[in-house]
Formats: C-alpha cells, structure tokens, sequence
C-alpha cells in the first residue's frame, strides 16, 4: 500500500508582490536602559497603511552579514504586507552597550525591547511575529517564553535551545573545530566598524567602546568547561512558550535535534516541518529546496491578520524521508506512529531481530582520528558538505550490521542504542553512528549519539536523535562505536581502556510504508529585482588531508567572500581558516587553528582591515584582534584563557 496523497502541492507558487518596499538603515529602538539603544533596518511596503511587523534579530551586524542574509527575505515578506524589522542585539554591530556573556540569560531583554517598539509604532497593527535562523532562532524561542503582549506568532528555523548541550560542548562533551571557528568569526565581527553612517562621532564612540571593552566569546568556551553550573543561566524552557510556533528542522543540520526538542515542548499551536537540509534556509538549500517563504507567508497570514487560509487545517507534522528522492508525508503527532523494532548483536556482532538482549564479548575498538568523513553539517557553516563514505571511519571502530533488508524500510522518530559494559572497564566516551550501508558496501550516514563517561558493567541508552529516512531494499544497517568524533569533539587525553561489549541492542522506529498523508512542494521562485544580490563572490573550502606517517588527520574549513554591504557604499572581502589536527599516538596535542580577515572600502576612500587568529587546544585558547586603517595600526590586543585540568568527557 502507499500512503494516501494530497491533489495539491502543500506550498502552491509564491503569491506575487503587492508593494513596492521603502528601506530605513539606522532606526534606534529605546531600551529601559537609558544609554543603550538597539540598531535596526526597517523595510516596510509602501502605501499599505499601518501593517503587522516581523522582528528579527542577530549578532551578526545587520549592515554587513546579517542584513546580506535577510535583506532579501524582509525585502519579499515587506512587498507583500509586512513591516520588517532587523535588529543588531546589544553590543553587536551599530547597537550600544556593551556585548552581553554567552552565559549571560537576558538578552531575551532586546527581543521584547524591539516587539514592544515595532508595535507601538504608528505604521503598525500592533501584532508582531518574531522570526530567525540559528542564532536568531534560539533568540526568537528564548523572546517567545517571555511571553511578550504584542507578540502573536514565532518562526525558530533551525536553531538551538540549549547553548552548552546543543553547540559548545555537545551532549556535554568539549566541542572543538565549529566552537573555536565560530567565537574566532564573532570576534572578527565585533571589531569590524559600523558601516550605516560610517566616521560620525556617534558610531566612531561606540566602534571604540566596543574594541575597549569586549570579552570574547570564545574565552567562556574554554573558561567553562563541560558541566559547569554556569551553562544552566541561559538555557532555555520551551514549555514556557505559549505563542503559535513553528519550528523548522533539517535532518543534516547541527541545530536538527533542539528544534525537535522545542517543538515537543511547546504547548501551544504549533507545527513542525523536517526537511532534508543542511543550516540553511529551506528554500535555499543545495538540496531537497521547497518554496518555503509561501509557507511562511501563510503562516504570518494566519496568526497575525486572522486569515482562514487552512494554515492549521492540515497535519501539524511534515516530515521528508530521505536517503533516496524525498519522500514527504504529513502526520498527526511528532514522533509519528512507529513500531519499535530491535535488533540484538550476536557474538559475530551481527545484528538479529530479536526479543531478548544476548551475552557477548567484543572488545571495544577506536581511533582518535575518527569522524573527519561525516561532513560539515555539524559544524557552524553555511558551505554544507554532505558526510562521504563513512567506511573508511568505519573500520576504525567498532563494527555491528544487520543483513540484507528484504523491502524499504522507512524510519521515523529517535532510534536507540542500548550498550551494556562487562565489569572490566568502560571507555570515558562512546560516539556512536548509524549508516546505510549499500551493496557495494558503502556506507552512508544516517545518524549519531554520544554519551559521556559510561560506566563499567552499566547498561545505558544512547539516543541518536531526530530521523527521517528510507533503507532501500537490498541495504543494511551498520553501527559503529568509537570514542571519537574529530574534528566535532576534541580528542580524549588518553587512549581508551581495554573496554569489552557485554550487550548491544538497536531500538528502530519503523514506520508503515502507508502512514501518513503524501505530500509535495512547490520549487522556489526567486525575484532579484525586488531583492538585488550583494554577494559578487564566494569560494567556500574544506580540505582532508592525511598524515600517513604519524597517522593523523587535518580538517580545513573556511571560505573567502566579496560583497557588498546592505547599503550598496561600502564593499568589504572576507577570508576565513580553521584548521584542526590529531595525530593518533598523541591525542592530547590535538589543536585548532583559525585566521578570520576582512578587508573593507569604506564610502570615505578609506581602507579598513580586520584580523582575528586563533590558537586553541582542548585547554587553552589564544585569539588576536586586530585593525588597520589606511595600513595604520589602530588597534592590537591579545586575549587568553587558561583551565588547569582538562575536563571530563573533552
């Protein structure tokens, strides 16, 4: 049987613009404290009269990156009826104060300051949604269960809820190349000049406040380790949102599984989408692209206009299956129906559908330089690689399969792997990975869990997280235990324990080949004359290379770019480096390295240059900053931290 199948597309073609856009670059949003405004971009339609607004809101410099991000999403939602608002946080960009700690849990604080404006506004209905990719989806989440009067509707792409768990120190294990590139990134963009009225006194005082008194980020990475007490201050309860939420997840997306997570939490309206992506917006994705904005739309239509348009008519689940063409269904419920299925390994470490965990021995096995094969997606980067052949990781570790599969199987919701240690010794962590094996034997990843500090003679649950995906028949299913995934995690110090298996069992969520309803999209439809381009170039980079010598692995990622800002004066060139490096006889020399440079022409005729590097260790970080105008040293500083004793589970 096949699932039963919508006549329409879920997302028909993208309505047509009914404005024409008007753009304010440097709007000041008041905030309770007296000295600190907030920096913002308003692009509104003209001649619509007063309007519902959408707020958005990033670290990233709304006249440099963030506004080349979105400016072309606020220029399509402002031409069909929006207000839209982009808004540097405090700190960040052309905004005052003082950039805030990673640990530190108000900067919610700017969100509500920026709904409460944009609703008081005389141009406004007084109805605002709040909306953000990554970083700005996790805003708009921690925004929403502040619970703000004004605010009517949220849309969290891809983002994160937790920001120890869910990115520094993954599952509570020290993350290493994607923290150290991105608080290497953020402190480039905390010493880049404001680019809207560049060389007033206003924004020349607080470019200086800023360079004098900023703390970087990437110093709290290292200060606080993995389960520190400090990391639980802006972490964040989804159960506290109440507004109608949309939460958009990828299944190769770093972000996948707290997107998840908010969703089940959330106890209000609500609908999930989990499509096949990677940390990019659906319908910009290299891959598996849908006409998303003509569902956003829909959704704003709904909840902030009052329109009956079906946007809650249909299943609040949309799940794509992926591993061949994609393959979208809707459901009821998150996870959707499933039955659990279990395989147990056998002493050959073949996995056999069973009712009962059996007795082994195998001895665990494992490589530091495991991991470099699973691609980009778990990393801070917009320049997605898909994972390649995992066999080559593969065989590093240790090896558990099924058979040939008869038929597809499609599995949906968290599966599970249950480990159980003999007495002896267990390894301080377990990285696990699920993969698809083919009949050439190539081997695909599904998907991935690790645990910290797993006990001898314990039996312990490992979830792998989120899942949408179809085993072709003929394929089989592989998992592979190590204690390593470099360059995401940051080796262990010492070679693991001769640790024995005593017990392994999988725990799949099968689903019905008939379940749900099918599905489609609409392709995206893309309107440079309402959202001219500001990229003129970019090369993105990500090299393995092997040291067969000293068996070692080195991990490259980075990308140069040219552009020009939002405001079309200036036009800067970007180059960003990270390197991580291990060597198996000595992983606890592994080390991270990152070059993040810019050089900017500004509308004076001046040339400003900007330069981070970074040096950092499981235990230390060095980071350089500096700038140059006119080839004048303006600017030098050198900033470190320093933990005695690495930490547990890093």
């Amino acid at each position: 049987m096949t699932a039963q199948r919508r006549d329409e597309p879920l997302s028909a073609a993208s309505p047509k613009p009914l404005f024409a856009v008007e753009v304010t670059r440097d709007v000041r949003i008041p905030t309770p404290l007296p000295d600190v405004t907030l920096a913002a971009t308003l692009i509104r339609p003209v001649g619509a009269g007063r309007v519902p607004a959408l707020v958005t809101i990033y670290p990233y410099v709304k006249d440099a990156g963030a506004g080349i991000q979105n400016e072309a999403e606020m220029r399509w939602f402002a031409a069909r009826g929006y207000a839209c608002l982009l808004v540097d946080i405090r700190g960040t960009g052309a905004s005052d104060g003082a950039q805030r700690a990673t640990i530190d849990p108000t900067e919610a604080d700017d969100g509500v300051a920026a709904i409460d404006w944009a609703a008081a506004q005389p141009w406004c209905t007084g109805d605002v949604g709040m909306w953000g990719m990554s970083y700005g989806a996790g805003l708009t989440l921690r925004t929403a269960a502040r619970n703000p009067p004004h605010l009517k509707a949220i849309l969290a792409i891809e983002g994160r809820v937790d920001v120890e768990r869910d990115f520094v120190h993954p599952q509570g294990n020290a993350g290493c190349l994607g923290s150290v590139m991105w608080g290497g990134f953020m402190l480039y963009l905390q010493l880049l000049p404001p680019f809207e009225d560049y060389g007033s006194p206003a924004q020349t005082a607080r470019w200086l406040r800023r360079r004098d008194e900023m703390e970087p980020w990437l110093m709290d990475f290292v200060r606080h380790q993995p389960g520190d007490p400090a990391w639980r201050a802006p972490s964040l309860d989804p159960a506290q949102i109440s507004v109608p939420a949309f939460c958009v997840a990828g299944l190769r997306d770093l972000f996948r599984d707290p997107t998840v997570r908010a969703y089940e939490a959330i106890g209000g309206p609500k609908k999930l989408l989990f499509g096949p992506w990677a940390h990019s917006l659906p319908h910009m994705s290299p891959f598996g692209a849908i006409d998303f904005r003509a569902l956003a739309l829909e959704w704003w239509d709904h909840w902030l206009r009052g329109e009956d348009n079906g946007a809650m008519t249909s299943p609040p689940v949309t799940l794509c299956f992926s591993g061949g063409s994609p393959d979208w269904r809707q459901f009821d419920s998150w996870p959707p129906p499933a039955e659990r299925i279990r395989f147990e390994a056998d002493a050959a470490g073949v996995l056999v559908k069973a009712s009962g965990e059996r007795v082994i021995a195998i001895p665990f096995r494992t490589s530091p330089v495991t991991g470099a094969l699973s691609g980009l997606y778990e990393l801070p980067t917009n320049s997605f690689r898909p994972p390649l052949d995992q066999h080559e990781d593969d065989l590093l570790g240790t090896v558990f399969e099924t058979g040939a599969h008869a038929e597809d199987m499609l599995i949906g919701g968290k599966p599970s792997l249950t480990v159980r240690w003999a007495d002896e010794a267990a390894p301080e962590r377990l990285v696990v990975h699920l993969t698809d094996v083919d009949s050439e034997g190539g081997s695909r990843l599904i998907a991935k869990g690790v645990l910290r500090d797993p006990a001898p003679g314990s039996r312990q649950v490992i979830s792998l997280g989120a899942v949408g995906y179809r085993l072709a028949a003929g394929h089989r299913l592989r998992i592979v235990l190590s204690s390593s995934d470099f360059p995401r995690l940051w080796p262990l110090a010492k070679s693991a324990q001769q640790a024995v298996i005593a017990g392994l069992t999988l725990e799949l969520p099968v689903v019905s080949q008939d379940a749900g309803v099918a599905t489609a999209f609409a392709a995206p439809a893309y309107d440079d004359a309402v959202s001219p381009p500001f990229v003129q170039s970019v090369e993105p980079i990500w090299t393995i290379q092997r040291d067969l010598a000293a068996d070692g692995v080195e991990v490259t990622v980075g990308g140069r770019m040219a552009a020009l800002t939002p405001n079309r004066e200036h036009r800067f060139e970007m180059n960003q480096m990270t390197t991580a490096r291990v060597v198996r006889g000595d992983p606890a020399a592994a080390s991270v390295h990152g070059r993040y440079s810019g050089s900017m022409q500004m509308q004076t005729g001046e040339v400003v240059k900007v330069e981070v590097t970074v040096r950092a260790t499981a235990t230390s970080v060095e980071a350089d900053g500096k700038i140059d105008i006119d080839g004048k040293s303006v600017f030098s500083r050198q900033w470190s931290e320093t933990v005695a004793v690495q930490g547990k589970g890093s």
